[in-house]
């Protein structure tokens, strides 16, 4: 499992919901996040990349394209358990409405 960090107050860029907590989006990494690392929104699975000061945007093509192929499969595995969680109505600690 992944370690869970606070974050400072950021919306998704995406769907602008408010997100306090963050796991880095690689299984092997046990450190906060800082620019360059993914997450993904617990909202609306958008895959977001941190930029300095920890801000968000969404990954563009360029940025996909430098993931490997075991982040990729990271990533979407990741977003399909947000996506069941949701479903089930777990994992919500880490989101909260705007």
């Amino acid at each position: 499992m992944r370690p869970v960090h606070v974050l400072p107050p950021s919306n998704c860029p995406v769907c602008d919901w408010l997100l306090v907590r963050s796991q880095v989006g690689t299984t092997a990494s046990p450190d906060p996040p800082r620019a360059g690392d993914f997450t993904i929104c617990w909202h609306c699975t958008a895959v977001l990349k941190f930029l300095p000061g920890l801000a968000l945007r969404e990954m563009q093509p360029a940025d996909w394209e430098g993931l490997t192929t075991a982040e990729r499969r990271d990533v979407e595995a990741t977003r399909a358990a947000v996506r069941q969680a949701r479903r089930g109505g777990q994992g919500l600690a880490g989101w909260v409405r705007p």
